[in-house]
């Protein structure tokens, strides 16, 4: 009896995470551990909210965020499309930056599993 050889169950793609649009809905963590860029829009509100809100509202949604602290959810939406739509534009994320330069001791190959130093 000849065995076939093992084949891995494909599985669905799965949505790249620059294709997921920020919302109101979603809190501070998940816009900025998928869109990491927008990091530096919070801190621009930090002083108006007189509060770090990486430090205090991290696990807020956004509109709540908004409410609590006065600012404008709408130019905050604005400000976060604009710097995560500058990563399309040529800037990389810091994974793909390491995966980029994490040479595996092989002039030209890269390991994207080995963070660089």
């Amino acid at each position: 009896m000849k065995e076939e050889p093992f084949r891995a169950k494909t599985m669905p793609m799965a949505r790249h995470e620059d294709d997921i649009h920020i919302t109101p809905e979603m809190t501070l963590l998940d816009i900025i551990s998928r869109h990491r860029e927008t990091e530096a829009v919070f801190r621009k509100y930090d002083e108006q909210a007189g509060v770090c809100l990486c430090c205090q509202a991290l696990f807020d949604p956004l509109k709540t965020v908004a409410e609590k602290y006065g600012l404008d959810l709408k130019q905050i939406l604005t400000d976060l499309a604009s710097a995560s739509s500058s990563k399309e534009s040529g800037n990389h994320s810091r994974k793909e930056h390491d995966a980029h330069i994490a040479v595996d001791g092989k002039k030209g190959q890269v390991n994207p599993f080995k963070p660089s130093p």
